[in-house]
């Protein structure tokens, strides 16, 4: 039994710093995310972890996993 032979592009494979330049875009846009997220260190688990933050304008905190806590008006 032959197995059918894949479907060559025109193109020639990326070069190595093509390879380098995309893991490296990679990387940074993970870092810039990383970084616009407000961080806390924590003594306990000893990593840091994201804070708890306080939306001003909409009255809502906004928890490290995710959750939201609407504040009751008073």
């Amino acid at each position: 039994m032959k197995w059918p032979k894949p479907e060559r592009s025109n193109e020639p494979p990326p070069s190595l710093r093509e390879i380098a330049l995309m893991f490296m875009q990679a990387q940074w846009e993970a870092e810039r995310e990383m970084l616009a997220r407000p961080k806390l260190y924590s003594f306990e688990r000893d990593e840091i972890v994201c804070e708890p933050w306080y939306d001003v304008g909409t009255g809502i905190t906004y928890l490290p996993d995710g959750t939201k806590y609407v504040h009751p008006m008073t």
